[in-house]
């Protein structure tokens, strides 16, 4: 799998986890204080995902990691909205999954 598909991927189930956590208790969590990845890992989940964002691959993501029930890492890139206006992605916007599930179950197989 090529390096751009592996980040599509992540960043794909990254969605995913993300949906099924945000109508859980650990949406509404703070932020742990005491992180279980170091910053440098962390930093690398903005590069792919901008690296992303920016050519025009995707318009925006919410990336949330939890672990223990804390909250690891949330953070909104992007756009949740292009047109008619250009609406930021939030932390707390929801996404509609229901076709997501052949874009990541074909080439699993």
């Amino acid at each position: 799998m090529k390096p751009f598909a592996k980040a599509l991927f992540a960043l794909i189930l990254c969605l995913l986890v993300e949906q099924m956590i945000v109508i859980t208790p650990i949406a509404q969590a703070k932020v742990s204080s005491a992180p279980v990845l170091k910053k440098e890992q962390l930093s690398s989940i903005a590069e792919i995902t901008n690296g992303v964002i920016r050519p025009g691959k995707i318009p925006g993501a919410v990336i949330l990691i939890g672990s223990q029930g804390k909250v690891i890492y949330r953070q909104a890139f992007g756009y949740r909205a292009l047109v008619p206006h250009k609406l930021p992605m939030t932390i707390d916007t929801i996404f509609d999954l229901a076709s997501l599930t052949k874009v990541i179950a074909t080439p699993l197989l």
